[in-house]
């Protein structure tokens, strides 16, 4: 009864609508290669180097004089999902064709966490209208990177969790953490969320019988991420499990907090300082010359910082995915080759503005002031859902959690492509800030 039920929710027209769209995005791809970014070319090294040499190296690996931090850049997951999709489907494609079934599935999932928390009939038809003017969604799914796999762990993860809420059935929390645990291995972003949802668990089983399953679970974790940390430390001579914290907070978070401190100009002479002085160090003295300066600037502008990161949360959410349907409809190398729409209002008002759009396409015009009439329109709905007494206020702790902890950990790098894993609990909270939202009934 229940996969009856499961399967006539798939193929319901709002759900048959994703799927063309789906298939909409994916035959464009296709056909004019549009398939890559330039972190696409570290995963499919990794891939590379895995089933031939063993290794998680990310870059060439017969070059003489290897990058230590590319041995630790990625994580492990999405190499061997490509390996898996890729090599034993026997289809150049097939990593490409299972992310957009996983892409639809991801959003069939987020329905299906709705409906665990809701007592009465779901908005389907509404919820869906929410990822139509979210193209992120199937713009990675037809892209080599880890987004939608990625996706689709989290929101098993959280699935599982609210199974084991509503059933109490320890197998469900199991494999809500096994779930989670493959989310880190996608993605590092992930590294201490455990230790939230062990929290949240512990509010919902705090008995004998809980404290011991949990404790058991948080052990599984610490040694799976310490295996990683001194695998690492033993390649690199540095104990962390992924060096792309350092290469992002380096490349985008701090020199964010500088131009805001000082202007941009100040700024990149103090980046190119940097980059200078670490010119010849070994890979340990890189890191720790890195770190240093890091903690420092963080020390010395505390205020910046914290401005920095507090005006990067409302981005986060209305960042529209220009450059995303760029990448998909130019390809990488002429993605972002156009002034941003911001930049060019400011210099030339509403004239610098309809100059870009003269150079799209139609379709492609309506449909990205759609896109940002939607980003908009959700945000508004999102904020009065995060106050709404539709949502309970566990599963509102739950919810924002989640969200939150993407928020602060992307800090001011703006992109609809970090929204992305959390967008259907965003969607969520909307709906329950939706007028017609009033009459639904949420589980207490």
């Amino acid at each position: 009864m229940q996969s009856t039920n499961t399967l006539n929710t798939f193929f319901k027209k709002p759900f048959l609508i994703l799927i063309m769209v789906q298939i909409v995005f994916l035959t464009y791809a296709i056909f004019n290669n549009h398939h890559f970014t330039n972190d696409s070319v570290e995963y499919l090294n990794q891939a590379g180097n895995l089933i031939e040499h063993g290794s998680l190296y990310c870059g060439d690996y017969n070059v003489l004089e290897k990058d230590p931090g590319l041995y630790s850049r990625r994580p492990p997951a999405y190499a061997v999902f490509l390996l898996m999709t890729t090599f034993f489907l026997h289809l150049n494609l097939g990593a490409l064709l299972i992310q957009c079934f996983l892409s639809v599935f991801n959003i069939y999932m987020g329905f299906k966490i709705l409906q665990l928390i809701f007592t009465g009939k779901a908005p389907l038809l509404r919820y869906v209208f929410l990822f139509l003017v979210f193209p992120t969604q199937f713009i990675y799914a037809v892209t080599y990177m880890s987004e939608i796999p990625f996706q689709t762990a989290l929101l098993l993860s959280i699935f599982f969790l609210l199974r084991f809420e509503k059933s109490g059935y320890y197998k469900n929390l199991y494999l809500s953490h096994l779930f989670l645990a493959l989310t880190y291995l996608f993605k590092p972003i992930t590294l201490f969320l455990w230790l939230g949802l062990i929290l949240y668990t512990i509010t919902i089983k705090s008995d004998h019988r809980g404290s011991k399953h949990l404790t058991l679970l948080g052990l599984g974790h610490f040694l799976l991420l310490g295996f990683f940390f001194l695998n690492n430390f033993a390649l690199t001579g540095i104990a962390e499990y992924t060096s792309i914290g350092r290469k992002v907070v380096l490349n985008y978070n701090i020199p964010a907090v500088l131009s805001r401190a000082y202007g941009e100009e100040v700024a990149q002479h103090k980046m190119d300082s940097v980059q200078n002085e670490m010119t010849g160090m070994p890979y340990v003295m890189q890191c720790v010359y890195t770190d240093n300066f890091i903690r420092n600037t963080l020390l010395t502008r505390p205020f910046d910082f914290f401005l920095t990161h507090a005006l990067g949360i409302p981005l986060f959410f209305l960042e529209s995915g220009r450059w995303d349907l760029e990448l998909w409809y130019k390809g990488k190398d002429e993605a972002g080759t156009l002034p941003s729409l911001k930049s060019s209002f400011k210099k030339e008002g509403i004239r610098g503005l309809t100059d870009i759009i003269r150079t799209w396409p139609v379709l492609y015009s309506v449909y990205y002031i759609l896109v940002i009439a939607g980003t908009i329109f959700i945000f508004i709905f999102f904020v009065k859902g995060i106050f709404s007494p539709l949502i309970s206020r566990r599963h509102r702790f739950l919810f924002l959690f989640i969200i939150f902890y993407f928020v602060l950990l992307t800090g001011p790098s703006a992109s609809s492509r970090f929204r992305l894993p959390v967008f259907p609990l965003i969607a969520i909270v909307a709906i329950a800030g939706w007028p017609a939202g009033k009459k639904m009934q949420f589980m207490n």
